[in-house]
């Protein structure tokens, strides 16, 4: 898990948090129906914007780290093993000499 990222993403939250509360306190000084209260109005709604994307960032990378802890994590020394064991087999069966391969074919189409 990338902790520094996942503390960004938590004080731009703040940040955002913080632009909200601002806005909130400075709309109230002005007059209803005024530019000043309009642009206080599309300050709240941009740092929403950015506590709801931001917070949305947190969690998805939280998800991913987790995943990815399950996609690649490490096999234990007897699943290494096993995995060595069947791949070994494997490719012993399936490597078949011109006369093998002859010997089977031949014993197929005269039964």
């Amino acid at each position: 898990m990338n902790y520094r990222r996942l503390f960004r993403y938590l004080v731009m939250i703040m940040i955002g948090g913080l632009g909200v509360f601002n806005s909130y306190k400075l709309e109230i000084r002005y007059e209803t129906n005024t530019n000043l209260e309009l642009l206080y109005q599309n300050g709240i709604i941009i740092s929403t914007l950015v506590i709801i994307y931001f917070t949305l960032a947190f969690f998805i990378e939280i998800l991913v780290s987790k995943r990815k802890k399950r996609i690649y994590r490490i096999p234990s020394k007897e699943e290494y093993e096993l995995m060595k064991i069947t791949s070994v087999k494997q490719k012993e069966d399936d490597t078949l000499g011109a006369q093998e391969f002859y010997d089977e074919n031949i014993k197929e189409e005269e039964e």
